[in-house]
């Protein structure tokens, strides 16, 4: 029976590592020194910890989403059209089909009314608009307690076909 050798390096590996070992280590040193570093230009905005840390694991920590499941928010006229949309949206979720920026999304957004203030849900939203290459106006905490004051009965997320016209200019 022949005797396995053991994965672990041994002394008579040690030299030969030498040969090739030093300069990979080194090619791989200089690779990550010259690597483009992209900060995170949206880190100092007000908003930016509450939204990574309620909305970053699904949209992105750069509001991008992910494919075929959670929609951008980058240039989404969801988080970008007139604020009580995206305010609906936090306060009660959303289910249904959705398309956005040109992709369907099929998927359900938790309603975080429950668990966040006016002030907090004020501070995500913009954020959102005003990060990720958005450029909308801010949404206030009056705004927020005004969605929350006509949606108080509100059971149920909201569907998209609901909030649809809204986005359009034609809803409530």
């Amino acid at each position: 029976m022949r005797k396995v050798r053991d994965s672990f390096l041994s002394r008579f590996d040690i030299p030969n590592l030498g040969r090739l070992g030093i300069p990979v280590v080194l090619l791989v040193a200089l690779f990550a020194a010259c690597a483009e570093k992209t900060p995170d230009p949206w880190r100092d905005l007000p908003g930016r910890n509450a939204y990574v840390f309620h909305c970053g694991a699904c949209h992105g920590k750069r509001g991008l989403g992910s494919k075929n499941l959670f929609p951008p928010l980058a240039g989404s006229p969801w988080a970008n059209g007139p604020v009580d949309v995206p305010i609906r949206v936090v306060l009660q979720g959303l289910e249904g089909e959705l398309t956005v920026n040109g992709e369907d999304y099929m998927n359900i957004m938790p309603g975080l009314g429950k668990r966040l203030k006016d002030s907090e849900v004020a501070e995500i939203l913009t954020f959102v608009r005003s990060a990720f290459g958005n450029q909308s106006g801010p949404v206030t905490a009056a705004d927020v307690a005004r969605v929350r004051a006509e949606t108080k009965d509100r059971k149920r997320m909201w569907k998209v076909p609901q909030l649809e016209p809204m986005l359009k200019g034609t809803g409530e």
